[in-house]
C-alpha cells in the first residue's frame, strides 16, 4: 500500500478542493473506501450494508454507496464507496479504471498514474 498525492474525488468537476491521501491498497478489489464527511460531500445512493473482510482477518459491517464522480479532472460513472472512518483508500477497480498503469515510487511513497 502506498500513498497516492494529489487524488481529487468529487461529484462535480474540479475546483476548490481540499487535498486528500489516498492509499493505494492492491488487496482492495473494490473501489474506493471514504469516511463520512467525504461521502455526505458527494451526491450518493445508498446501496446497503454489507461485511467485509478486513487485511487482519476481522469482519466489520460497512455501509456501500454508490456515486457518478471526478477523480481529478476525470468523470467515471457509478463508482461504489465503502464507508470506513478515517480510512482513505482505493482499490484494483478505481486504479484500472484511472491508468493503464501504476508507477510505485518507493523513494517518496507515491504512486503515479500513467494514460
Amino acid at each position: 500500500m502506498f500513498t497516492i498525492r494529489n487524488l481529487h474525488l468529487t461529484s462535480s468537476p474540479p475546483k476548490n478542493l481540499q487535498d486528500l491521501d489516498f492509499i493505494a491498497d492492491t488487496g482492495f478489489s473494490g473501489s474506493v473506501v471514504s469516511d463520512t464527511s467525504i461521502i455526505q460531500s458527494l451526491d450518493r445512493d445508498y446501496l446497503g450494508d454489507k461485511e467485509v473482510t478486513l487485511a487482519g482477518g476481522i469482519a466489520q459491517s460497512v455501509s456501500v454507496y454508490i456515486s457518478d464522480v471526478f477523480v481529478n479532472t476525470l468523470g467515471l460513472k457509478d463508482v461504489e464507496i465503502v464507508e470506513m472512518g478515517e480510512e482513505y483508500l482505493i482499490g484494483i477497480a478505481l486504479m484500472r479504471a484511472i491508468s493503464k498503469r501504476a508507477i510505485f515510487a518507493f523513494d517518496n511513497d507515491e504512486v503515479l498514474f500513467e494514460d
